[in-house]
């Protein structure tokens, strides 16, 4: 009788290394033999996720072949990603022996050892679910990655890979030393200039060599120090530094313009407004020359409002289009170019392309790096208490989102202080959300819905409902289908949506989409 067993041959005759809660139980109700895997060391790198288990085994008369996946989340298939894989023919696989593991995922290394099952057991095959055949940690270990894992000078499109040695030229010093990092004591590459070493040396012109000058670059000093003469090196702006090249990338946001200075240096900032946009009463010298400290400040809102007629607010964003009351119910089909509604980021193109029914559609088809932005220069008053209807189709190639505007509320000369909500499909995320806006800067999306299953080249309907609730807004947002089917449903009730009245448009966030139809009418 045999007493003490052999780890592999024990392992034959239970779940290992598979785990003691998985049930090895295949897709199509086949039990996995204990006796075909015996033992599997695997370390994988832990961003692919924690759940390593056996996705595939099968044994013919000829091959053997086992697949290893990961998930993120066992219950979510798309989570999956492959990690190894084993194939060889049959005849070749000898029992209890060590066989490397092919790699299908970057740092993934390991062995897998087969039973006497192999031999045994004619034919087999089975899938299995993450929870099914779940691996023992004892079995597949995550592991963080190496955090250098190439090394290349700049530019240098081939970079250095395995076991790499450091050589430094005079003045520049590479050595290993221990180094604190975090509270804890580190071997680490040392590379310093020769400074220290020469000043202790006995050669005296060696020991007056300022490396840290001669390595101090084109300025031959050092600009910390403030002694690079005048005039002195910018280092910061507005206390913003510089990123290794030297380079600091000003975002200019308004309705600033930039232009060049040819065979100089520097920039010149334009903003298309001039004073009498500034205020709503003109501060320029009268015809008498009178300056405006000579007279009343009519920009200060504590004085009192000139007498006669005022004068007209300045139009938004655009003179050649006229800010309307939409009449309710309002809606808009594409079948030609439609008149009064203002551009604000991006192109929107005229397409043939449109559901049945519909003349055809607005496209931002060719704009798929930037936000196209379209809105409606009808004023809907009051905005709580209305349904609007869009309807869009995502388009193919594109990753990420398309929707319907509302809430809408121009600025009266800037674009980029308009604030407005927008309802959207999100294509890439595979979700349902709104998302709070300033000019052409998302600020947070502030509700979302999961829907699998949104497709690409589907037209579907998206309806946004808001209504009163209290001193809030409620917000019900539907997706159907164009026969009126309902897919999801996203509500909110929130401080947020203010406006008594609103512009209601389109949007495509860098998306190549199209719009058959927009519409709003009260409830």
């Amino acid at each position: 009788m045999i007493r003490n067993l052999h780890w592999y041959d024990a392992n034959s005759t239970r779940s290992y290394p598979l785990a003691d809660t998985a049930l090895a139980i295949s897709t199509d109700g086949e039990r996995l033999p204990s006796s075909i895997l015996v033992d599997l060391n695997m370390r994988y790198p832990k961003e692919a996720g924690y759940w390593p288990f056996v996705s595939a085994v099968s044994v013919t008369a000829t091959l053997v072949t086992v697949i290893i996946q990961c998930a993120i989340d066992p219950d979510d298939p798309s989570s999956c990603v492959p990690l190894a894989a084993f194939s060889a023919r049959k005849q070749d696989l000898v029992e209890n022996r060590n066989y490397p593991l092919s790699a299908m995922y970057p740092g993934v290394v390991g062995w897998i050892v087969f039973g006497d099952g192999i031999k045994d057991v004619a034919t087999f095959s089975g899938k299995f679910s993450p929870r099914a055949g779940l691996l023992s940690p004892k079995a597949a270990r995550p592991c963080r990655p190496l955090p250098v894992r190439s090394l290349a000078t700049m530019n240098n499109a081939t970079p250095l890979t395995g076991l790499v040695t450091l050589i430094g030229e005079p003045p520049v010093r590479i050595s290993a030393d221990t180094r604190s990092i975090d509270g804890e004591e580190r071997l680490v590459a040392v590379i310093s200039l020769e400074g220290d070493a020469a000043a202790g040396s006995a050669n005296a012109s060696a020991a007056t060599v300022n490396y840290l000058e001669q390595m101090a670059g084109p300025c031959g000093k050092r600009a910390e120090n403030r002694n690079c003469g005048d005039p002195e090196p910018l280092e910061t702006i507005n206390t913003v530094a510089p990123d290794c090249e030297g380079n600091i990338t000003i975002e200019l946001t308004g309705c600033a313009t930039i232009a060049g200075i040819l065979d100089d240096s520097g920039i010149v900032l334009d903003c298309a407004l001039d004073l009498d946009d500034v205020c709503r009463q003109k501060r320029l010298p009268d015809e008498e020359g009178r300056l405006r400290t000579d007279y009343e400040d009519q920009c200060s809102e504590s004085k009192p409002e000139p007498q006669g007629e005022p004068e007209p607010e300045p139009p938004a964003y655009s003179e050649s289009e006229t800010v309307l009351n939409a009449e309710m119910p309002w809606s808009q089909t594409f079948g030609s170019v439609p008149s009064n509604w203002n551009y604000l980021s991006g192109t929107f193109t005229l397409s043939s392309a449109a559901p049945p029914g519909r003349p055809g559609s607005w496209s931002s088809e060719g704009y798929s790096s930037m936000l196209c932005l379209v809105v409606y220069n009808g004023i809907i008053t009051p905005a709580v208490g209305v349904r609007r209807t869009a309807e869009i189709c995502l388009l193919t190639g594109v990753q990420t989102r398309a929707g319907m505007v509302f809430g809408y509320h121009p600025h009266p000369a800037y674009m980029e202080q308009s604030t407005w909500f927008s309802a959207e499909l999100d294509y890439a995320a595979q979700r349902l959300q709104i998302s709070l806006w300033r000019g052409k800067q998302r600020l947070s999306v502030i509700a979302w819905a999961d829907v699998p299953g949104i497709a690409l080249d589907t037209w579907y309907k998206l309806i946004v409902d808001t209504t009163p609730a209290g001193s809030q807004t409620h917000i019900l947002v539907t997706l159907q289908t164009l026969s009126g089917a309902t897919i999801a449903t996203l509500e909110l009730t929130t401080g947020a949506f203010t406006v008594e009245d609103e512009c209601i448009g389109l949007s495509a966030d860098m998306s190549r989409a199209r719009f058959s139809f927009l519409g709003a009418e009260t409830i």
